[in-house]
């Protein structure tokens, strides 16, 4: 058997349906408010026309018939409001307390002494051809070489000698030793030519 409800059952379910449509129709025609830079679009009424003074209404822009009519003055305004002002600067903390106190470092060099080396060649009685070289070490203890350096010279007088050149100088800290090295850059038959090596020693 088949259930028939009367008119007005039907009428108040007709009713609450057609309110549900309606809404659901406007929020479609609101989709742009605000728009897409952020902006409310409103109008207000200004004029006493139909007791209606004074009423505000917003409205999309992108909808048929946007703006505002002849009763009505446009008043549009951004949903986030304008940036504040920066504010003071707050007051500086407090000092951290002091850290603790770092390890002593190691103790320095109270004085140093020089050790100096020297090697001399005679060319009168040994050859001194280009490229000869003689070598001259100097030496501190074990663990106090700090330094070195060193000279060719021409004897006698320790004057520099134009074939007779300082060609390197370097160390051996294992040994405690730094060795200067000279060589002939031209064949030489007379004279006596001599190399230092110095190394600065701590004590």
């Amino acid at each position: 058997m088949r259930l028939r409800l009367p008119s007005v059952v039907r009428l108040r379910w007709a009713i609450p349906v057609a309110i549900v449509i309606g809404l659901a129709a406007g929020g479609l025609a609101y989709a742009s408010i605000p728009d897409s830079n952020g902006v409310i679009h409103g109008c207000y009424q200004y004029t006493v026309t139909n007791g209606s003074y004074g009423k505000l209404r917003v409205y999309d822009p992108a909808s048929a018939n946007p703006g505002c009519n002849r009763f009505e003055k446009r008043l549009d305004w951004n949903r986030n409001g304008p940036t504040g002002a920066i504010g003071p600067t707050g007051v500086s903390g407090v000092t951290g307390a002091t850290g603790p106190s770092g390890p002593t470092g190691p103790s320095g060099v109270s004085s140093s002494t020089i050790d100096t080396g020297t090697q001399t060649i005679d060319c009168a009685t040994t050859s001194c051809a280009a490229g000869t070289n003689i070598a001259a070490v100097a030496g501190c203890a074990t663990g106090t070489l700090t330094g070195g350096g060193g000279r060719a010279e021409i004897l006698p007088g320790g004057l520099p000698a134009k074939d007779f050149v300082l060609v390197s100088t370097d160390s051996e800290l294992s040994a405690g030793t730094w060795t200067a090295r000279a060589m002939f850059i031209n064949t030489v038959a007379t004279g006596s030519y001599e190399v230092v090596a110095q190394a600065v020693c701590a004590s």
